[in-house]
């Protein structure tokens, strides 16, 4: 009965380590995610600028200046 019991609580612990690993996992890619919008937020921002100041709209950038 003993056995069974190691066997079941190893089990257990198997199991819980299992679930942290994928919890730990999707923290990570939901992280990069975030991080991976952040830089095109900016680049996209940059990008604005960028054209607004080839076009000679220069007046557009100023609500990101102030």
């Amino acid at each position: 009965m003993e056995a069974i019991n190691r066997a079941a609580k190893d089990a257990s612990r198997i199991y819980d380590q299992m679930q942290l690993n994928k919890l730990d996992q999707r923290h990570e890619e939901l992280r990069l995610e975030a991080q991976r919008v952040n830089e095109n937020q900016v680049e996209n921002e940059r990008k604005r600028i960028e054209m607004n100041r080839r076009m000679h709209r220069a007046g557009q950038n100023v609500d990101k200046m102030a």
